[in-house]
């Protein structure tokens, strides 16, 4: 059986649908042949040149990423000018599409702002800026298991996302909760 991009992006956006972006953004088909078997999907955070070699290397025809190439209408599409028009170029010219979820999927039930506020184990999490979808909307906020210094909120939270650097910028003496 053949699967379509378009039958990838479908996956996504029962998920993630479009109508839970912001109204400035522009999630979803950034180019491309959305009807094209899919041979592979490279997942990234920004489409550039070298994720679009990297595709072409692995032979893949679509990339999925977290910001959208295009924001703004383009006017023109000239190589060498800037990474936009760039990586345009080169992706229309292997046969590879764009696809981007942006605040589609960040405003998700369930979505990146939510995944992170439940990896670092916080308790009764809802959206910053609830959304028109249940438990959708902008950010998520939550409870710590417990009262912390800042010190120790940076130490949790190096340990909870398994990372080295944590930077902490609220004053010393407040416990955070």
């Amino acid at each position: 059986m053949t699967i379509t991009n378009a039958q990838i992006a479908g996956a996504i956006e029962q998920y993630a649908p479009l109508s839970l972006q912001e109204p400035w953004d522009n999630s979803g088909w950034q180019l491309g042949n959305p009807f094209a078997a899919c041979t592979g999907a490279l997942i990234c955070v920004d489409a550039s040149c070298g994720v679009v070699d990297e595709a072409v290397k692995k032979g893949l025809n679509l990339i999925i990423t977290h910001h959208p190439l295009i924001f703004h209408p383009l006017k023109q599409i000239l190589t060498g000018t800037n990474r936009v028009s760039d990586t345009v170029a080169k992706a229309i010219s292997a046969g590879i599409s764009i696809y981007s979820c942006h605040t589609a999927i960040d405003n998700a039930p369930n979505g990146v702002s939510w995944q992170i506020a439940s990896d670092l184990g916080l308790c009764n999490i809802r959206p910053l800026a609830p959304g028109h979808v249940a438990n959708s909307g902008t950010g998520a906020i939550g409870r710590l298991p417990e009262p912390m210094s800042p010190q120790q909120l940076a130490r949790y939270i190096k340990t909870a996302m398994h990372t080295d650097t944590v930077r902490c910028s609220t004053p010393e003496t407040a416990p955070q909760k």
